[in-house]
């Protein structure tokens, strides 16, 4: 299975721990300005239903999830590229629910498979027909 990847009851989902870096970068919030500001709690993880109980679909999307993930973590450990972590958590956001919306509509659209192309699928990944 790809990295990120987890199975449930309800499908597959991409779940991904989010930098220290990111995380560490709580915003500072002050109810009273005679109190100490407190550090807002950020998220921990990314979390996303893949809306599929297709193992080969889940694979797809979980791996380009995490390339993308990759991609804007890499960026953000640049110095000259530093993005906000707010920027990041929406941009990761949107991109995965626009994969996943796109794989849905690809799957809506798609000519139903026939019982051969199937079962050379599930052979190829290691289960018999």
């Amino acid at each position: 299975m790809p990295p990120h990847l987890e199975i449930r009851r309800a499908g597959f989902f991409w779940r991904r721990r989010l930098p220290r870096s990111l995380r560490d970068r709580g915003e500072a919030v002050s109810d009273r300005p005679d109190k100490q500001s407190a550090t807002r709690p950020k998220k921990v993880f990314l979390c996303f239903s893949l809306r599929s109980h297709v193992l080969r679909d889940a694979k797809i999307l979980a791996r380009r999830l995490t390339e993308m993930s990759d991609l804007v973590f890499a960026a953000d450990a640049e110095t000259t590229m530093a993005i906000a972590p707010e920027v990041q958590e929406r941009l990761l956001e949107s991109l995965a629910r626009f994969e996943i919306e796109a794989l849905e509509r690809m799957r809506a659209v798609a000519a139903p498979r026939s019982r051969e192309a199937a079962a050379q699928d599930q052979g190829r990944h290691g289960n018999p027909p």
